[in-house]
């Protein structure tokens, strides 16, 4: 269930990140400088990242995606290395 909620939310995110693209080219096509620069920025937003995947075991990179995600919003430097 935990896997298919996060499946879910990368699918969202691409949505998204689609989404927020279209809008950048508007802006461009536009000439407005300060939509463009927001967009940019929540682009770079790392929630809207793609799915980074640590080991061959789809589990386990949903947990440690998450406290990746608990690491980067508390300013703590976040490393992993999985083993087989």
């Amino acid at each position: 269930m935990l896997e298919g909620k996060y499946d879910d939310q990368r699918v969202l995110i691409h949505d998204l990140r689609r989404h927020l693209t279209a809008i950048k080219g508007l802006a461009q096509e536009q000439g407005a400088d300060s939509v463009v620069d927001y967009v940019t920025k929540i682009k770079e937003l790392s929630a809207l990242q793609n799915r980074i995947r640590y080991c061959k075991n789809p589990m386990l990179d949903v947990v440690l995606s998450r406290y990746e995600e608990l690491c980067y919003e508390r300013g703590i430097a976040f490393q992993v290395e999985v083993r087989d």
